[in-house]
């Protein structure tokens, strides 16, 4: 087995088609580690890449293994995720990052880049990484304690599908009498594209509903980003053909009252970003309707989990339609402990100044 590291984007360019391929054989395929997601994220925030360090692990011709990494510009002695790191403001919000793992290399692939992610001289920051993933297990097994730190400042919150049943679920008993009263109204429908300009309409829908509900709420919205809307414009045609998106319209008549947008995987269904409409009247819950229209799509089409995602811990609209939730890790390599504790010492200071200046204001 030999060891790839890819710094150009031409090379990055022409491991699409065996990207792809390792996709399809990976346990723990999803969105978020696609080729589709990552390389539309690297076309959008190119102007905040310093430079690549993408790790292959090849058994011949075959990518067995993928650890997709770049270094952020003003950042010359880190390494990221590729798909974090970008500014605040136009967050795409990739998780459940991973070593993306050909499902019959666990220990060979493992054996093989592990000694690499050792000697890397940047300091490596993991952000969004479950409790299962391939990486972690890999880092607690190999890496120092004292050159790793772990916290825990996200869970990600789901519903199991199969067990217990979607039927037995808050969301089922919150939902339930309102989709009643949504199914009475005259002309009510349920719409997901067939075609990809419907599928593009539909997420002009969910801008047009997510603008005008949060502009009463702030000046700024996350669609009102140039970044972010150029990512979802981009990357809803490469998901359309790879079959991962999810886009789900709700409307009486004419009047959209719900627009759901998320992924497809073999074993879930992603709810990532919606738009309601809180003026519809009477009032039906469109965003708990949409939650249960699509949890039993997704069961419907044997999927295990309806997955929220990430959110701070306590998150109010999530915890009440479900209970089950788990840990994500922000995990944090050091190349030294010299390293760790002057960066540390730096943090520490930066928020020091930030505060007293706060105060001096």
């Amino acid at each position: 087995m030999r060891i790839s590291r890819i710094t150009s984007y031409a090379e990055l360019g022409r491991l699409q088609g065996h990207w792809d391929e390792l996709s399809n054989r990976a346990h723990n395929s999803q969105v978020f580690l696609s080729s589709s997601w990552l390389l539309t994220w690297c076309d959008t925030f190119a102007h905040h890449i310093q430079s690549l360090s993408v790790f292959c692990a090849w058994d011949g011709d075959t990518l067995v293994a993928l650890l997709p990494l770049y270094r952020p510009v003003g950042k010359p002695r880190h390494l990221y995720f590729m798909g974090t790191g970008e500014p605040e403001k136009s967050e795409v919000c990739s998780e459940y990052l991973d070593v993306l793992l050909d499902s019959d290399y666990a220990d060979t692939g493992y054996a093989a880049l592990m000694p690499v992610i050792m000697n890397v001289k940047e300091t490596l920051v993991f952000p969004n990484v479950r409790a299962d993933s391939v990486l972690k297990g890999w880092l607690e097994k190999r890496i120092p304690a004292q050159r790793l730190i772990a916290t825990s400042p996200m869970r990600r919150y789901f519903i199991p599908l199969q067990n217990p049943p979607l039927a037995k679920s808050k969301l089922r008993k919150k939902a339930t009498r309102y989709y009643n009263t949504f199914l009475k109204q005259e002309n009510a429908t349920v719409t997901r594209p067939t075609e990809l300009h419907e599928a593009m309409a539909i997420f002009h829908s969910l801008v047009k509903l997510h603008t005008r509900r949060w502009r009463k709420r702030q000046t700024q919205t996350i669609f009102d980003d140039r970044d972010f809307m150029a990512f979802h414009q981009q990357l809803i045609p490469r998901l359309w053909k790879s079959k991962q998106l999810a886009l789900t319209q709700l409307a009486v008549g004419d009047e959209v009252i719900a627009v759901f947008y998320g992924f497809l995987n073999n074993k879930s269904m992603y709810f990532y970003q919606n738009g309601i409409n809180e003026e519809f009247k009477p009032n039906v819950s469109p965003g708990s309707i949409m939650h249960l229209v699509q949890a039993q799509y997704a069961l419907s089409e044997g999927l295990d989990e309806y997955d929220f995602l990430g959110s701070k811990p306590g998150n109010t609209y999530k915890t009440r339609l479900t209970p089950y939730h788990a840990p994500l890790f922000k995990i944090t390599v050091y190349p030294s402990i010299v390293r760790k504790y002057r960066e540390m010492t730096v943090l520490f200071l930066q928020k020091l100044i930030a505060r007293f200046y706060r105060n001096w204001k």
